[in-house]
């Protein structure tokens, strides 16, 4: 099973060789999942590029994904969110995620509530996106569950610019949002732990990975640490969130369980891609 990070460079390598023109050539992708096609489609509906020639192991899948033939119950197709959502929207986005694709194995609903309505704040609250899109995928096989979302708005590095935050580069702002800064102008104390708590429950409580790139900044967020990543600013305008669970039995409140801040895990690697 590839990582979400190998997902997303497969989309990375994609986009880097589009030459122009109304066709995006996948036929050299066998395998393509939603941390691969959901920016990739994103990228696509930005450039206006309508068409894809799919490798013919995926055509069903990419039909399937883009609504053009009925979707299976373990794919929740490429959708546009609407311009206007709130909370008790959020919960039932979760919901529905959680009762189509995990009802026959226990998530506890808390948890995958938090963790699923934090990104879409993220969104509402702060991205004054126009366009923003949702795609997930069960993988029976390996017994995993990707959950994705992107927009077009301001991006966290940009966000913290217009705060007059200072910052190293793109995915360092990333990780600092991720560590509990917040651009909150009405910020209680409490204002950036959202985000911290839902990337630890993604990594420590569900087992799995958690994938944040926005503008030209990648952070990759496992249960060893984060590891930072810098791309062309073609690739993702926004924020691009990709959330990997693993869907164990699990009857606590990973919400309460795992707390802590993310800069207290020490391994820290930062790369580039």
């Amino acid at each position: 099973m590839f990582s979400l990070l190998d997902d997303f460079k497969k989309f990375i390598n994609i986009v880097n060789n589009y030459r122009g023109g109304e066709v995006i050539d996948l036929t050299n992708y066998p395998f393509l999942g939603a941390a691969t096609l959901l920016p990739l489609l994103g990228y696509m509906k930005k450039n206006d590029i309508n068409k894809y020639r799919p490798n013919v192991r995926t055509a069903d899948y990419c039909a399937r994904v883009l609504g053009k033939i009925p979707h299976t119950n373990t794919t929740l197709p490429f959708e546009e969110l609407p311009k206007n959502m709130g909370e008790d929207e959020f919960a039932d986005f979760a919901e529905n995620i959680r009762k189509r694709l995990l009802s026959n194995i226990y998530v506890e609903p808390q948890s995958f509530e938090f963790l699923v309505t934090e990104v879409l704040n993220n969104i509402y609250d702060h991205s004054n996106f126009q366009k923003a899109y949702s795609m997930s995928q069960q993988y029976p096989a390996s017994n995993v569950t990707d959950i994705c979302l992107i927009d077009d708005g301001i991006s966290i590095p940009g966000n913290f610019e217009n705060a007059g935050f200072d910052f190293k580069d793109d995915a360092e702002a990333i990780l600092g949002a991720i560590n509990g800064t917040s651009t909150d102008i009405y910020e209680t104390g409490f204002s950036g732990r959202g985000l911290n708590t839902s990337t630890q429950v993604a990594t420590l409580g569900f087992k799995e990975h958690m994938l944040i790139a926005s503008r030209r900044g990648v952070c990759y967020v496992d249960e060893i640490g984060a590891n930072l990543y810098k791309i062309d600013e073609k690739f993702i305008k926004g924020t691009y969130v990709s959330i990997r669970i693993n869907e164990e039995k699990l009857g606590d409140d990973l919400t309460k369980k795992y707390s802590k801040k993310v800069r207290e895990i020490k391994k820290i690697k930062k790369e580039r891609l």
